[in-house]
């Protein structure tokens, strides 16, 4: 619940945003994609290369503005599509949709700029094996059932040997995309990176021929969409001083797989609140053990420890909690679930 605990008069209220790093709204777009980097003071984003120098395919260009087309080994989600097949350009980026011959980068949201693309460093590059004698390094990849790397391997812009980049897309088949960036020689505030949508109606420009990129640099995009938020009660466009705004927030886990999801609900309203981030986990796992109550995947002392703290009122169990507690399924916690979980351990 939001509410205007400010001075008399009215303040616009915003939908949340909902994302899967803890950023600033302007870090996030319309449909849920948000962007972090390896300098931001977090565990979440490191620099991160991924050498494939000894199992690579080198890429051979009609042009050094035609892209060429490769066969993905894993279905990659990108927003609400998903993909086997994926169109690398010479010029530093990835599409799946229509080839852009373009040479002269413009800003994501520009028409001229392809939809449904990321832009790793689009700038009038030219590798070897491009249709010219002047070319100078190569773009090679490398993919399995996890993951496509391309990597733009010491790469000439044009035909300026004072200009040379070194940098690799990561696409993971969860639907994360890093972009790593290792040795960028040169002038680099001439390019454009973020991503766009297949539509066109949703991107994220992280910079647009100006100074950004560095050495030893990486990003990363991704998509909290398993999390979401909805109006319940109030005006979602003004709050007048001491209302509220109330929002469900809804998960739903299909088509992930095992494991643990962590997203963020960012405020952005201008409403005064102790926290503009709400961290939110999501705990997937393909059977439930029963007894658990830890959820660490052991059903041991640690579970009568903590069922006994849900019987005395010392913890609030979760839904998730309650299930894995209530052994005889009465939809009581009391002590006979506890005399059955220390018979399961004596059992086991």
């Amino acid at each position: 619940t939001i509410t205007n605990s400010g001075e008399e008069g009215s303040v616009l209220v915003y939908e949340l945003n909902v994302t899967p790093y803890p950023v600033n709204s302007d870090q996030i777009d319309g449909y849920g994609y948000a962007w972090i980097d390896s300098n931001d003071d977090s565990d979440i984003a490191n620099y991160n290369w991924i050498d494939i120098t000894d199992d690579n395919t080198i890429l051979e260009f009609e042009t050094n503005d035609t892209a060429q087309e490769i066969e993905l080994l894993f279905n990659f989600p990108f927003y609400d599509y998903s993909y086997t097949n994926c169109l690398i350009n010479p010029n530093g980026w990835i599409g799946f949709e229509d080839d852009n011959t373009g040479w002269n980068n413009q800003s994501v949201f520009s028409d001229e700029a392809p939809n449904g693309a990321i832009f790793g460093f689009w700038d009038d590059l030219n590798p070897s094996n491009s249709g010219n004698d002047v070319g100078s390094g190569y773009v090679r990849y490398h993919s399995d059932e996890n993951r496509l790397v391309v990597w733009y391997d010491n790469v000439v812009h044009w035909t300026s040997l004072e200009r040379i980049y070194d940098f690799q897309i990561v696409m993971h088949s969860s639907g994360k995309i890093d972009v790593n960036y290792r040795t960028m020689f040169g002038q680099v505030a001439s390019s454009t990176i973020g991503v766009k949508s297949p539509e066109g109606n949703f991107g994220l420009e992280i910079v647009y021929n100006d100074d950004f990129i560095e050495n030893d640099l990486s990003l990363s995009y991704n998509t909290a969409k398993w999390l979401s938020t909805s109006l319940i009660s109030g005006n979602p466009t003004q709050l007048s001083s001491g209302s509220t705004a109330t929002y469900s927030v809804d998960v739903n886990s299909s088509g992930l797989g095992e494991g643990i999801y962590t997203g963020y609900i960012v405020n952005s309203t201008n409403t005064a609140i102790d926290s503009d981030i709400f961290p939110v986990m999501l705990n997937i796992q393909e059977s439930l053990l029963l007894g658990d109550v830890t959820q660490d995947g052991v059903v041991d002392v640690l579970d009568i420890v903590l069922l006994i703290n849900i019987i005395m009122g010392q913890y609030t169990p979760s839904s998730l909690d309650f299930l894995l507690s209530d052994l005889n399924e009465d939809d009581t916690i009391n002590v006979q679930d506890c005399i059955l979980l220390i018979n399961i351990i004596l059992t086991n």
